[in-house]
């Protein structure tokens, strides 16, 4: 059964997205100090993509406050939405989205999950215990299609609930914006899964901190907060450590890669194309082991993960499925990176 206080995590998100949008909205209309600020505000159109226009404080009241923290399509599961962007299809039903080709894309997403969990037992397979009598290239094939059916998972349900929300009238971000196999950076990463809750915290807590300037610092309260607001446990702790710790790597080492590579006056490769994108490769493929370990710590096997893999990695099987995971997937991340750069060239 659904527990009660799983809801009650967005529900804080939406409280605290509407104290914030509120102050935010008086603070603006003391500054301009001018009565009709606020009528112009309050016939705003609807946003596009890259504005947000602040609701009237008439909107402020405990109706449509109501109305917000307990709005039925995104009360269990989000996608996350602020009050401000939430308020404004009060006034004017989205049209940014047709309900036909959503719906099929979700049919289509729903069946294949329904195909992919009967075939494939993975969740059931690691609770049962097994994994330790198993060999590493079975555990690290095991890992790989559990974090593909996570990903399909909640995939499923915030497409389910957004579906609903868009037949509502409420346009909402997509929470998945690209597939899970489509990622080879941790940055990158955490942009795209639950992307509705990364712009929350963007919104209210990465900007007000200070931004790109104080993110060496502000990451690691960041995902403190994001691992102890999915639940109070160790190992989501211990989850939140490490992503801070490879965040703060990932843009150490990607910082002293472009110092080394470039010439500072040329703006030149210092090295030939080719050995660029093979370093790049083999690095994306590291990076994408570093994502499924820190992500079987907080979601599947918690700090056990570290002993599950001290027991089988180092062996001469567990170097050989190093070197063949490490092969397999810098093809792959070869592949993103050439399908990246063919859509910036691309007008």
């Amino acid at each position: 059964m659904h527990g009660w206080q799983f809801a009650a995590n967005f529900l804080i998100l939406r409280v605290i997205s509407y104290g914030i949008d509120l102050h935010r909205t008086r603070t603006a209309i003391q500054r301009i100090g001018d009565e009709k600020r606020e009528e112009s505000i309050a016939n705003q159109p609807v946003r596009d993509e890259n504005h947000i226009s602040p609701a009237a404080i008439a909107d402020y009241d405990f109706v449509h406050f109501m109305t917000y923290v307990v709005y039925a399509p995104l009360y269990l599961a989000g996608p996350i939405v602020s009050f401000q962007d939430f308020i404004l299809y009060d006034r004017q039903s989205q049209t940014k989205e047709p309900l036909g080709l959503y719906a099929l894309r979700f049919a289509v997403l729903f069946i294949l999950m329904e195909w992919c969990t009967a075939r494939f037992p993975v969740f059931a397979l690691v609770s049962s215990g097994l994994m330790s009598h198993m060999r590493i290239s079975d555990v690290a094939v095991t890992f790989y299609v559990l974090l593909k059916l996570m990903w399909l998972k909640f995939t499923t349900l915030w497409r389910f609930f957004r579906l609903w929300s868009l037949a509502d009238g409420v346009f909402v971000d997509e929470n998945m914006e690209r597939c899970m196999s489509n990622n080879f950076s941790l940055e990158q990463f955490w942009r795209g899964w639950h992307s509705s809750f990364n712009k929350w915290i963007i919104r209210y807590m990465y900007i007000p901190w200070g931004g790109r300037a104080y993110r060496w610092v502000s990451v690691w309260f960041i995902f403190l907060f994001v691992a102890l607001w999915h639940d109070v446990e160790w190992k989501l702790v211990v989850w939140g450590l490490l992503n801070g710790s490879f965040y703060v790597l990932e843009n150490a080492v990607k910082w002293v890669y472009a110092k080394a590579i470039v010439d500072k006056s040329s703006k030149k490769l210092l090295i030939p194309a080719f050995v660029d994108h093979i370093i790049c490769s083999v690095a994306g493929a590291v990076y994408i082991m570093v994502l499924m370990v820190i992500n079987l710590v907080g979601y599947a096997l918690g700090t056990g993960t570290f002993h599950l893999l001290q027991q089988k990695v180092f062996s001469q099987d567990g170097l050989e499925t190093f070197v063949g995971s490490v092969y397999f997937l810098s093809v792959g991340v070869s592949i993103m990176i050439s399908l990246r750069q063919y859509k910036l060239c691309t007008p």
